[in-house]
């Protein structure tokens, strides 16, 4: 059974389990739970593509129109720091920081803060963040992405939504080429977090920057990179 994935010794095991449990008892019901796929190899972006969509959005947030600098930083969020889409349209302004030389990023979930991670070294990060703070304004409870329609000087434009952060990833992606049913937010998350690892980051900073809940989930990542990264 070597050669059959894990998926097909699952069903098969639990097929077999039914059998088994209706011989000694008809009438008990006992539960196999399936494993947890995470299919990483089908999720990472290429780091070309990555390359080639940040240098897209740079290049076009040169003009200093609005949209195209919001934009910038949503994708180095994503794509270099790992963040979630539901995390990113959630921000308000005042939820980066700048301390020292480096910003640090509060992260909500379902509006509820739940923990204060600091921002990697990305090339330009830094930059991007401080052009679109200064054209975004805003008090520090309004939200930080937001809609270009009716936006002006700070003032107007709604909350970008989970779907609209998704669009807009999507959107980039179609540019270079990549199939963007097949490949998602989630994917440049999965991105970020395996060039970290090719880096060569520490695995316990990675944890925590990612906030992985255990060390299993990113050994999973690890397992996928070629032995000579």
């Amino acid at each position: 059974m070597s050669n059959i994935s894990e998926s097909t010794r699952y069903m098969k095991y639990k097929v077999i389990m039914k059998f088994y449990d209706f011989i000694d008892d008809p009438m008990e019901k006992k539960i196999v739970r399936r494993p947890k796929e995470l299919n990483l190899q089908r999720n990472i972006i290429p780091n070309k593509k990555v390359t080639e969509i940040l240098s897209n959005v740079e290049n076009r947030a040169k003009t200093e129109e609005f949209q195209y600098v919001r934009d910038a930083v949503i994708l180095k969020l994503i794509l270099c720091s790992g963040l979630r889409s539901t995390e990113v349209s959630l921000l308000n302004v005042g939820d980066i920081t700048l301390i020292k030389d480096s910003y640090q990023i509060r992260i909500r979930d379902k509006g509820v803060i739940t923990n204060d991670r600091a921002l990697l070294a990305i090339d330009n990060l830094k930059q991007s963040i401080a052009q679109y703070l200064k054209m975004r304004q805003g008090d520090a409870a309004d939200p930080l992405f937001i809609e270009v329609y009716k936006f002006k000087y700070g003032v107007g434009g709604k909350r970008l939504t989970n779907g609209s952060v998704s669009r807009i990833f999507k959107k980039y992606l179609r540019e270079v080429g990549l199939d963007s049913s097949r490949f998602t937010c989630r994917s440049g998350r999965h991105t970020a977090i395996t060039t970290s690892i090719i880096k060569d980051a520490d695995i316990t900073t990675i944890q925590f920057l990612w906030k992985q809940p255990d060390i299993e989930s990113l050994q999973r990542y690890i397992n996928l990179l070629p032995p000579n990264r």
